[in-house]
């Protein structure tokens, strides 16, 4: 925060104000490219958007997101400490308890959702990444390998 500050000419009481703490500025950061995110599930071509099957659109959402994680981890992991609390995870949420659902409507699609999301943490990304030392594509197997078990 004192680095943010110092580099927009500003006090550190001003650099609070506008974002309160550490996660806040991070949000800020990642706001762009949630946005393109959000817009790529919801209205982009498939299969991460609209008009592919359920199962196939869960398999690219889930990859996307953890080409995201590759991308910009670090932040991320930065604004976990509000993740839960943005209108970004609520829209995630319920990407991912819709797709599946639409499934299979007899899982606890809310649920499970929400163990998906929480494997999908820029923290977890980076433990994976750094201390077990596991590749972007053997992430995205392993998690694949999970959705297959939940989903058939």
């Amino acid at each position: 925060m004192d680095a943010v500050a110092e580099a927009a000419g500003v006090g550190i009481g001003t650099v609070y104000r506008r974002f309160g703490d550490l996660a806040g500025l991070a949000y800020a950061l990642i706001d762009e490219s949630e946005q393109a995110f959000q817009d790529a599930f919801l209205h982009g071509p498939p299969p991460l958007g609209p008009g592919a099957p359920p199962r196939d659109r869960l398999h690219a959402y889930v990859h996307a997101y953890v080409d995201r994680l590759d991308a910009q981890a670090q932040i991320l992991a930065a604004a976990q400490d509000r993740r839960y609390e943005t209108g970004a995870y609520r829209l995630q949420q319920r990407h991912l308890t819709h797709l599946i659902s639409e499934i299979d409507a007899s899982l606890d699609a809310e649920a499970l959702a929400a163990a998906i999301n929480e494997l999908l943490s820029g923290r977890f990304f980076l433990h994976q990444r750094r201390i077990r030392g596991m590749s972007v594509e053997r992430i995205k197997a392993g998690l694949d390998q999970l959705l297959r078990g939940i989903t058939g």
